[in-house]
């Protein structure tokens, strides 16, 4: 069952070159979540929003995307911002499109997320978690990022705790992913908190995700470990 009936706004912040699958593998999450409500005679939970610091922006395989809002100049209703990533050349530099985004979190995010009541909530993919540092919206809290990104973020949010090796972790209202796949992990246990275990499970069947890996998982897998040799 729902467990909260009000919806959340699920706006996910583009910057240039960001990592498609950042985008479509939790989008993708949410949108089943609303397809198994529908079919459980339940509203929609997720409205999924798609913003950036400018209209078109090009992602990382050189897919366009076309007509994104505006970053919004508040946030109105109960909002989960996703910021997601962008591959590692372009994550280490601060771009004005990342600067326009950093920016824009600081001033619509900061006080909400200090704000006990209220239901916003910061969601970073793989190096979205830097241009949160960039905010400083992780100060103070425990995070994650993409193993390559691990030091860069310390550089840039020296009073954060970041948790090494760890798929991903919740520290009150910020949560953040190791990146790429993790990223659907992530969506899977916020689905799973806000629609119930069940739901969350029938999101990953059909995604096909066989093994759902929770916060206490590490990002490297034990799977690869003797793989790694060259044939």
């Amino acid at each position: 069952m729902n467990s909260r009936k009000t919806p959340v706004d699920l706006l996910f912040v583009i910057a240039p070159h960001s990592l498609l699958l950042d985008i479509a593998g939790p989008a993708e999450a949410f949108r089943l979540a609303n397809l198994a409500l529908a079919d459980n005679k339940q509203a929609a939970h997720f409205r999924l929003r798609f913003a950036a610091p400018a209209v078109n922006i090009m992602t990382s395989v050189g897919l366009p995307l076309a007509e994104l809002e505006p970053l919004p100049k508040t946030l109105s209703a109960p909002t989960w911002v996703v910021v997601v990533g962008q591959p590692s050349v372009h994550a280490v530099q601060l771009s004005p499109g990342v600067h326009a985004i950093a920016q824009w979190l600081r001033r619509v995010m900061l006080e909400s997320l200090a704000d006990p009541a209220s239901r916003n909530r910061l969601v970073t993919v793989c190096s979205g978690s830097l241009i949160a540092a960039r905010a400083g919206l992780v100060d103070g809290r425990q995070c994650t990022t993409h193993h390559d990104l691990l030091a860069t973020l310390r550089s840039l949010a020296p009073r954060a705790q970041v948790m090494d090796n760890r798929v991903f972790v919740i520290d009150g209202p910020v949560a953040s992913s190791a990146g790429v796949t993790a990223g659907i992990d992530l969506a899977l246990h916020l689905i799973a908190g806000e629609c119930g275990e069940a739901l969350a499970a029938r999101v990953a069947e059909d995604l096909v995700v066989y093994l759902r890996r929770s916060h206490h998982d590490p990002e490297l897998s034990p799977f690869l470990v003797n793989r790694r040799h060259v044939q």
